[in-house]
């Protein structure tokens, strides 16, 4: 269950519940449609994570993080056959349950394979990393959300630019973060490209877009999340701290799923069941406080 990584799931279920929310305006209720979408994105990106780790266990090996690939405890081999299991009964689920929409779901697994194996390797290429991350996130996990409460329509794709550039805002931080470590093994991602404080820049000229484009378009969560958002934006493009960096990531990026579980409160206990398993099984397994709240 660990090998999945639960916690990076989170992101992937607020954008699904987002979809949704725009596209019924209902609160608490969530259809038999979501739930399964839901169970199916799991799977799928599950399966993602997997492969991530496979292709990123040398370099996981350096940084001394994730472990459970890059120190042994699951073979290469069986972590494969499990990513392509996985892969194949959320195909087989968006085949029988949504016949209609079943290529976002392809779409899905097409970009996280692109993302991180080579010769594609997009994680690791200025820009397009940016790119595949706010696509996958804002606009391909939110449209998967929103068919699961009504057709897809020219109304969606409109409602989910501000989404597409806030996660590419907060991204772009999350490479500056990793600008060391990158470095060290070889990856040429937007923060190592740019250097901390072109980077730091674009991603405030991205949260300042998220804006004024969420203004215009009416959309109030991702106005209220970017302005929330765009004093610790400004002060990581100006002073160009790491702590500016770190706090700009730390306390934005939680803030959709935090909504999110206030409009839909079954989501309270679900991320607080996954915050507290992994709390336990990384502290009994390997003796780390993680995930981790601050610091």
């Amino acid at each position: 269950m660990f090998l999945l990584r639960p916690s990076l799931m989170v992101p992937s279920w607020t954008f699904l519940l987002l979809g949704y929310y725009h596209a019924t305006g209902k609160l608490i209720h969530l259809s038999v449609a979501f739930w399964w979408a839901f169970f199916i994105m799991t799977l799928l990106m599950g399966g993602t994570y997997i492969l991530n780790q496979i292709v990123d266990r040398e370099s996981d090996r350096i940084n001394r993080k994730l472990f459970l690939i890059s120190e042994g405890y699951i073979a290469v081999r069986p972590a494969y056959t499990y990513m392509c299991a996985l892969w194949v009964a959320a195909v087989g689920l968006s085949l029988w349950r949504f016949t209609r929409y079943e290529y976002l779901f392809l779409i899905a697994i097409i970009m996280g394979v692109t993302y991180s194996l080579p010769p594609f390797k997009f994680k690791a290429r200025p820009f397009i990393d940016i790119i595949w991350n706010a696509i996958g996130y804002g606009y391909v996990n939110f449209l998967i959300g929103w068919m699961t409460g009504n057709p897809i329509t020219i109304r969606a794709t409109v409602i989910a630019i501000p989404y597409v550039l806030l996660v590419a805002g907060v991204f772009v931080n999350t490479t500056v973060l990793d600008i060391e470590g990158d470095k060290r093994v070889g990856e040429l991602t937007t923060g190592v490209y740019l250097g901390a404080n072109r980077a730091a820049k674009l991603a405030l000229t991205l949260m300042v877009l998220t804006v004024v484009i969420s203004y215009i378009l009416r959309v109030w969560i991702a106005l209220g999340v970017a302005v929330f958002a765009l004093p610790f934006y400004i002060s990581a493009g100006i002073r160009g701290r790491r702590e500016d960096y770190f706090l700009s990531v730390r306390l934005s990026a939680p803030m959709p799923s935090i909504v999110m579980s206030i409009f839909y409160p079954i989501f309270i206990p679900i991320w607080g069941l996954m915050f507290f398993s992994m709390r336990w099984y990384y502290k009994r397994r390997f003796d780390l406080i993680y995930p981790k709240l601050i610091g």
